[in-house]
């Protein structure tokens, strides 16, 4: 789960009538001067940022930067170059003093920066100080004004150019806020809005608007600049488009039912996307699609201790959302635990519970479970990603979590003989190096060595889709077989694809059947901006509307439920296939083939990436019998009277309905990955050819 990970909210706005700020003043008597926005730049290749902080309105000038963050992990052999220019134009020639806002240059978590001007002159700010106090959201994004020297301007156009110099090898951490260049020797900027910058002070606009209505006005208009530069098909148009196909489907009534073999789950169904009293009718609409996809649960933090007050009474936004996924039988995943900062073991929210207050931690637990367990609550997850203990269990050990679950278990076992306990919503349990000495499998094997496995009923991990996160699962699989349980159940409780629309097939098919895992939840259910990064995977856009993404969720409920994998095959080249049968449910083809194209050259994603519209040949298929039904991902079917002597299949997914066996050679999902051992690149999570 990302939505908390930041311990100070963010509202992210973005001006676009100062996006290319550029103010020069020159008065008979006063200094010359030049301002200039780091994100008005001319070509880059950084990440847009924006940031305000509720309280600190100022945090970043023009409330918008440019960021940089790579891990190194570019699968070549040359190290990155990235770099900034600008086109400053100066009314005559004239020496000026050049100043930049950016991130600590002295700091050796961030990489220092060279300044050319007009392509010859340099100027390498590593180790400079900053020349005043930092600014900006701290301990996150810190701002300062670094002196780079005195420059020669000719009359009109000139360039500055930045560029991130190595440091950490091959890690690049870097940002940008502004420009100032000034005739006087002796000015020294100070914070977001010095003296001469030409911004406005953002707490003068909220004398007359609230910082929610400033917020949400400009952030559409930032995510309308965002989308275009992702695969994304946003719009009146396409919205429409999926509300058509999608209102020819069933709409479930309100009768929670058993779930069957597997679960499809949605996260983000919450604040702040979902909240009472706002959008109404858009949630309301939002509600009814997702259950005509094919949704059956939603996994919420609203359950949390923090988020409903010292004395758990405040069940206003949990209640608003159990009762809108009630009427359609959907049911609930609740993360629990967590209480607010005066009753934790580290004085933060995302902690343990101070044992002193043990008495009101069974109270919260009781309280909440009486009152949703005949409303569709159906799991209990203890916290998320705990074995991230840096960021999710702060100051709280191992043996603090096992006695939390023990507890969990024993006031939901007093209530409930149907509600599962969820155990460590992992993360950095993926390798052998995350978290480091205490953290990420370290975590896990103590809480496995301290008992866990008496309290849980079900362990979650998350983002495991990619044949590169195998190793993530078969860890998991060999903990519950070390422990005599291998039968426990594994879900995944936070699951994202970027890339096409239609790789939300390729996970669901993975995590259910190369995987085994009993449900899944997709995240994210809206796009929004987590401390100014555009989170784009959502099912609806950051305005309510319908994303295709949609319908291939339908498409995948479609093929998945109520079948079992009856096994999986190579009948071509890199072709990734699953066999299902049908094993219960409305009448419908006996089989299913969920298969398409796997290919290097296009990366399975599971965080935002660069656009790739990458095309890449049909392989052609043979061996599939019948009468069949071809279904795309996005809901268009074709049907063959007969089979064809072949379809032709892309790295986009094809669903085939047939009611006769292909003829085709089955094998194990063991035999699949041990076939992958020595082709998949664990750093990128290239899918590999065969």
């Amino acid at each position: 789960m990302r939505i908390n990970q930041i311990l100070v909210f963010f509202l992210f706005v973005f001006s676009i009538s100062h996006a290319h700020s550029h103010a020069q003043e020159m008065v008979r008597g006063r200094p010359s001067v030049i301002w200039k926005e780091a994100e008005s730049s001319v070509d880059h290749n950084f990440s847009p940022g924006v940031l305000v902080d509720v309280k600190n309105t100022e945090t970043v000038s023009g409330q918008e930067y440019l960021q940089l963050t790579d891990d190194g992990d570019n699968n070549t052999g040359e190290l990155p170059h990235y770099y900034a220019s600008y086109h400053i134009n100066s009314a005559a020639p004239e020496n000026y003093v050049l100043w930049v806002a950016a991130s600590p240059q002295n700091d050796t978590t961030c990489n220092p920066i060279t300044v050319v001007l007009n392509g010859s002159i340099r100027f390498g700010l590593k180790d400079a100080p900053y020349a005043s106090g930092s600014y900006g959201n701290n301990p996150g994004k810190k701002f300062g004004w670094i002196r780079v020297g005195t420059v020669k301007l000719h009359k009109g156009n000139n360039t500055i150019k930045v560029q991130i110099d190595p440091r950490n090898g091959r890690q690049f951490t870097a940002w940008l806020d502004a420009f100032f260049l000034t005739t006087d020797p002796a000015y020294t900027p100070q914070g977001p809005l010095p003296t001469i910058s030409p911004q406005p002070n953002i707490s003068r606009v909220l004398q007359t608007k609230s910082l929610q209505a400033v917020s949400d006005s400009l952030e559409y208009q930032l995510y309308q600049r965002r989308i275009r530069s992702t695969r994304e098909d946003i719009g009146i148009i396409t919205a429409k488009d999926v509300i058509a196909r999608l209102k020819k489907r069933r709409l479930p009534g309100p009768v929670f039912t058993d779930p069957g073999t597997h679960e499809f789950g949605v996260h983000g169904m919450e604040a702040p996307f979902v909240r009472k009293g706002k959008d109404s009718v858009k949630i309301a609409l939002a509600y009814e699609l997702l259950a005509r996809t094919g949704v059956q649960s939603f996994r919420t933090a609203e359950s949390c201790w923090h988020r409903l007050g010292d004395d758990y009474s405040d069940y206003r936004e949990l209640d608003y959302q159990v009762k809108n996924a009630g009427q359609y039988g959907m049911t609930q995943l609740f993360t629990v635990g967590y209480p607010p900062p005066k009753f934790s073991q580290s004085g933060m929210n995302l902690a343990a519970v101070n044992p002193a207050y043990e008495a009101d931690y069974r109270k919260y637990l009781h309280n909440l479970i009486s009152r949703y367990k005949d409303k569709g609550l159906q799991y209990v997850e203890l916290g998320n990603e705990v074995d991230a203990p840096d960021v999710w269990w702060h100051n709280s050990s191992p043996a603090q979590y096992v006695w939390e679950m023990k507890m969990l278990k024993q006031e939901t076992g007093k209530l409930s003989n149907t509600i599962k306990t969820v155990g460590f919503a992992s993360t950095y349990s993926r390798d052998n190096i995350l978290g480091g000495i205490s953290g990420g499998r370290r975590f896990v094997d103590s809480c496995f060595a301290l008992g866990i496995n008496k309290y849980a009923d079900a362990y979650s991990l998350h983002y495991t889709w990619p044949l590169s996160e195998k190793g993530f699962v078969g860890y998991f699989k060999s903990k519950l077989a070390d422990s005599s349980d291998s039968a426990k159940q594994l879900l995944n409780s936070e699951e994202s694809a970027y890339g096409k629309p239609s790789d939300i097939i390729k996970l669901f098919a993975r995590d259910f059947f190369l995987y085994n895992f009993k449900r899944v939840d997709y995240y994210l259910a809206r796009d929004w901006f987590e401390a100014g990064n555009m989170l784009y995977c959502g099912l609806f856009d950051i305005n309510w509307n319908p994303k295709r993404r949609l319908l291939a969720y339908a498409a995948s409920v479609d093929a998945i439920r109520n079948r079992e994998l009856l096994g999986m095959a190579r009948p071509a080249t890199n072709i990734e296939a699953y066999v299902l049968q049908r094993s219960g449910g409305p009448a419908g083809s006996k089989y299913a083939v969920i298969i398409w194209q796997n290919v290097k050259t296009i990366k399975e994603s599971l965080e935002p990436q660069a656009f790739d519209n990458n095309t890449i040949p049909a392989v052609s298929v043979t061996g599939l019998k019948g009468k069949l039904q071809v279904e795309k991902w996005n809901l268009d079917m074709v049907t063959y009277p007969r089979a064809p002597l072949s379809i032709k299949v892309t790295d986009e997914p094809l669903i085939v309905y047939t009611n006769v066996l292909p003829n085709w050679k089955l094998i194990s999902p063991e035999q699949f990955l041990d076939n992958h051992d020595a082709s998949i690149d664990p750093q990128k999570g290239l899918v590999p050819g065969q």
